[in-house]
């Protein structure tokens, strides 16, 4: 099981600030196929339009994924 680090929550606060964007985090577990994770949930208590919403999620999404890289090895990609 994966846990998020310290760093990775203080990455999410920071794009929050910058975006001018309150927001609660906390820790959950996201059961899937692949095998259980912990994962970061944010509670944006800021009123946002869908478009907004998306776009902060690929900006964090993003950041997230550049602050702690995969060790697992990456998947092929399905092929018809």
């Amino acid at each position: 099981m994966t846990q998020p680090t310290k760093r990775e929550q203080l990455a999410a606060k920071k794009i929050d600030k910058q975006l001018h964007i309150e927001a609660e985090l906390s820790s959950s577990i996201n059961d899937s196929p692949d095998g259980a994770n912990v994962v970061i949930v944010h509670n944006i208590k800021t009123t946002l339009d869908s478009e907004t919403l998306r776009y902060i999620a690929a900006v964090k999404g993003k950041a997230l994924l550049d602050e702690s890289p995969d060790p697992s090895p990456p998947r092929k990609a399905a092929t018809s």
